[in-house]
């Protein structure tokens, strides 16, 4: 009986250690999505397709709001940013007051930059808000860092759109 544990237990214990997650970080492709498009102009009419945003009906000086909820999934977020060109566009992105304790001293939510305190942040929901200065084409990105590895993490999502 003895020969049979003895033989019994290195099978057992390789049986156990192959099941233990020996990754302390696990890395996964942060994630965004988006809730809902808000206009705040004369002419409301809109349309969204995910990672291509273009419309005609929106003027200089019209509002956007672009909700979204943005994930590090298993990863927390390290930052987001929402970039443009500010002569053409003035990007930010909202953030609760009451949560200012997450935010690093670099962030700046009202140029479109959230940098979060590490380990502190997984998932979130903001607000893209952006306001057309001047008529013309347009990108704005969207790149949202975690603190996976670097093959998982920075992801980049753009918009397109004309001002009239």
């Amino acid at each position: 009986m003895k020969r049979f544990f003895l033989f019994l237990l290195p099978i057992v214990a390789v049986t156990m250690v192959s099941c233990i997650n020996l990754v302390e970080n696990p890395s996964s492709t942060p994630t965004l999505q988006i809730g809902g498009i808000i206009v705040r102009s004369n002419l409301a009419g809109v349309r969204d397709t995910l990672n291509n945003f273009k419309d005609s009906t929106i003027s200089v000086g019209d509002t956007l709001r672009v909700e979204m909820h943005v994930s590090g999934v298993l990863n927390n977020l390290t930052s987001v940013e929402a970039k443009a060109d500010t002569s053409k566009v003035k990007v930010s992105l909202a953030w609760n007051e009451n949560d200012k304790d997450f935010l690093t001293s670099d962030a700046k939510p009202e140029n479109g930059l959230l940098t979060f305190k590490p380990k502190t942040v997984v998932s979130i929901g903001t607000t893209l808000t952006y306001i057309p200065r001047k008529a013309g084409d347009y990108k704005i990105s969207i790149t949202v860092t975690s603190d996976a590895l670097p093959e998982h993490s920075p992801r980049t999502w753009s918009f397109e759109t004309t001002a009239k």
